[in-house]
């Protein structure tokens, strides 16, 4: 697509969800992509993370991504710390999200999480990492099961909900 002078108009790129990047690197997008198709089935998601990151070191999903799954807690919050601190308003709940669980705030990573995922309800390395901790609450179970009645056809939803043991009890609750 060209711009009024002959020019390129910037792509926006999403992640697999939809939802806007704030990257401009492909190479980073498709990677984060590739590390939400990761999180979601089980397999080790931190070597995309790192190639996004690697690829965009302002790609803020990344960073908190990249931090959610580092092995040490203080090399994590390092990963974090070293944004830049321009992000959009999903972003920004993202890193607060991964903050909390980071501190085993698992309370406040709850509460946070709840409200983030009400908004973006597809943030599925959001809802993963939540699922995953303990203590996240009942809360986060009922919004994504919302969710993921409206959009519960996706398959990166769907083994999400399996692997997590939120497949359908009810012809009510499916999809």
């Amino acid at each position: 697509m060209h711009g009024p002078h002959g020019t390129t108009a910037p792509v926006r790129l999403a992640d697999p969800s939809g939802y806007p990047l704030t990257t401009a690197s492909t190479t980073a997008a498709t990677a984060y992509g590739d590390a939400v198709g990761a999180t979601v089935t089980g397999s080790p998601a931190a070597g995309h993370f790192a190639r996004a990151l690697a690829a965009d070191l302002r790609f803020a999903l990344a960073r908190a991504g990249l931090a959610l799954s580092s092995p040490a807690p203080r090399v994590a919050r390092l990963h974090l710390a070293e944004g830049d601190g321009r992000l959009t308003r999903r972003e920004r709940q993202h890193v607060d999200v991964a903050v909390a669980l980071l501190e085993g705030d698992t309370a406040r990573a709850s509460a946070l999480g709840s409200e983030h995922l009400a908004e973006f309800p597809l943030d599925l390395v959001i809802a993963h990492h939540l699922l995953s901790s303990r203590g996240a609450g009942s809360a986060v179970t009922t919004v994504l099961r919302r969710a993921w009645r409206r959009h519960g056809s996706d398959p990166l939803v769907l083994a999400l909900a399996a692997r997590h043991g939120l497949a359908p009890r009810t012809a009510e609750e499916a999809p």
